[in-house]
């Protein structure tokens, strides 16, 4: 037997969104993995004492890290509570976020690290000179990949926004109940009777 409509479309709205979740969840574990990652080190010397060795995290060089690892996981919970145009919203906020990660390292792979920049960010004082810098690339994979995968989730949910205009009728208006189809109300009131409305 055909499933009703109703059933189609959830699924249709459900599978997008359970995969959005698991490419948010993904990103989000990349993006933060990334901030914590070892980016860059070095020695610092002042001529007076022993050097400083600094050590820089992906949160020092790119801090948008950090706070796109949370919105990403934030928006897990949230795909499934919003619907709609807002539902669209939550697309692109998503979408705008891997935008961000992806510049972020972009913008370390393109680009090399100087002493001065070292210094500015290890809140050395002027007196220390930076020597032996050390960068490591392989970091700066991490946000493009969160970036990636937060574009792909922001795809499902725009696919999953056009599919329906929500999960469910538990939480619709009284007035959206009533623009349900005769024939879908008679069968809620079938099964609230405790009978099968497929018969």
């Amino acid at each position: 037997m055909a499933l009703p409509r109703r059933a189609r479309t959830r699924g249709t709205v459900k599978r997008p969104l359970a995969l959005a979740s698991l490419l948010l969840l993904l990103g989000g574990a990349a993006a933060y993995g990334a901030s914590r990652s070892l980016w860059a080190q070095a020695d610092a010397y002042d001529g007076l004492g022993a050097p400083r060795h600094v050590r820089l995290l992906g949160a020092d060089f790119a801090p948008l890290t950090v706070a796109l690892s949370l919105l990403l996981i934030a928006a897990v919970p949230a795909v499934f509570a919003v619907k709609g145009w807002t539902l669209r919203g939550m697309a692109l906020v998503i979408a705008l976020a891997g935008a961000g990660l992806l510049w972020s390292g972009a913008d370390w792979l393109a680009s090399d690290p100087d002493p001065a920049q070292m210094a500015q960010l290890a809140a050395l004082p002027e007196r220390y000179q930076v020597d032996h810098l050390a960068a490591s690339r392989e970091p700066g994979a991490l946000p493009v990949a969160a970036g990636l995968l937060a574009l792909a989730a922001a795809a499902f949910v725009l696919r999953a926004a056009r599919a329906a205009q929500g999960l469910g009728s538990r939480f619709d208006s009284p007035g959206a109940k009533q623009d349900r189809p005769e024939e879908e109300r008679s069968a809620w009131a079938r099964l609230d009777a405790g009978e099968d409305p497929t018969l």
